[in-house]
C-alpha cells in the first residue's frame, strides 16, 4: 500500500485503512480513536459490518501471517506496529 486509503461512514465519520483482508474486503478502524472496527466489503456497494477488537486482531493476524511468508515489506512493517499500537 503506498498511501492511506479512508472511507467516510454515515454514522462514525472517517474510517482509516488497517489491511485488505479479501479481494472484496477490508478492515478499517475509526480515524481518531481507533476502538470502532468495521469489514468493509464492495460487492454491488460499500457495506459496513461492524466486528470486536478480538475479531479486528483476528484478522489482522492472518494478514501478518501471509506477509511474512512473502517476505520483508513496508506494509509488514506497517502492520506490526499498527499491532503493537492497537493490540
Amino acid at each position: 500500500m503506498d498511501s492511506e486509503q479512508y472511507l467516510t461512514h454515515p454514522m462514525f465519520g472517517l474510517l482509516y485503512l488497517i489491511c485488505q483482508t479479501t479481494d472484496s474486503a477490508a478492515l478499517y478502524s475509526t480515524l481518531y480513536t481507533q476502538q470502532l472496527f468495521f469489514r468493509v466489503t464492495q460487492v454491488e456497494r460499500l457495506r459496513f459490518e461492524p466486528v470486536s477488537r478480538d475479531q479486528a486482531r483476528r484478522a489482522l493476524e492472518v494478514q501478518i501471517k501471509q506477509l511474512r511468508i512473502k517476505g520483508p515489506s513496508e506494509e509488514l512493517a506497517r502492520l506490526l506496529q499498527f499491532q503493537k499500537h492497537y493490540f
